[in-house]
């Protein structure tokens, strides 16, 4: 592989028979995809040179530090309840439902003869 990955992205452009952008691509070991996000970075990568010098990107230092601040994690909106605790009378409302037990009905069909 050459010296430079972005070598490969121009190798692979100059190239106009696309037979030949497959045999390239098999003799580097390479997909299409790897060409393609070469191809994006590289975009990435001269757009950022580009803008640097013509705007100033730099922030001012913070006041508070420059160590990176922890995330706290937020309180529960509810406090946490252990199933197997029932609230308060809960047991007496359980034991007042009742389901009625079904019916049990016999057909009896007398055939005269």
């Amino acid at each position: 592989m050459p010296d430079d990955e972005f070598d490969i992205v121009r190798a692979y452009d100059a190239i106009d028979d696309p037979a030949l952008r497959s045999e390239f691509l098999d003799s580097i070991g390479a997909t299409r995809p790897l060409i393609n996000s070469l191809r994006r970075r590289r975009d990435t990568e001269r757009s950022a040179a580009e803008a640097t010098p013509s705007q100033d990107t730099s922030t001012p230092p913070s006041s508070r530090g420059d160590a990176p601040r922890r995330r706290v994690r937020r309180s529960p909106r509810r406090p946490r309840v252990i199933v197997t605790t029932r609230p308060p009378n809960m047991d007496r409302a359980l034991r007042r439902y009742r389901r009625t037990p079904p019916t049990v009905v016999f057909v009896i069909i007398l055939k005269p003869h």
